[in-house]
């Protein structure tokens, strides 16, 4: 039960994450539009950052894919992606806390990114060595 759970994790997190991000990665402009609703066709600067977070967050989509192939890269994968999905989840805390209007263009990745990170905390405790 705990190998399963470990492979539809990685799966199910990696999938969601890669999926999430590609239209970043691959037209920033057009994806912050629709996918957020945000309209940064004004702020054209900042485009590169954008498509670089993309670009960052697919990969991370596609490393927890491979660690639920290969069981040596889910330490470093659960470690570095964690992380990640904690940033962003205590960002938009902090931004929901002060009624920032930011949050609300991010309330999905808030919800996924707090799930994935709830699906962490429990692949931790199933792997936890006994000593």
């Amino acid at each position: 039960m705990k190998e399963k759970f470990n492979k539809i994790y990685f799966w199910t997190a990696g999938i969601v994450t890669a999926l999430g991000a590609l239209p970043l990665m691959l037209m920033p402009l057009k994806a912050t539009k629709s996918v957020l609703g945000i309209d940064l066709s004004s702020q054209l600067d900042i485009i590169p950052l954008v498509a670089h977070w993309g670009i960052m967050v697919t990969g991370i989509g596609v490393f927890l894919c491979a660690a639920a192939m290969v069981k040596k890269l889910r330490k470093a994968a659960i470690i570095y992606s964690t992380l990640e999905k904690l940033y962003m989840v205590g960002l938009l805390t902090y931004f929901m806390s002060t009624n920032s209007e930011i949050s609300n263009h991010y309330l999905l990745i808030f919800v996924v990114d707090s799930l994935i990170v709830i699906g962490a905390v429990f692949y931790y405790f199933l792997n936890k060595e006994k000593k």
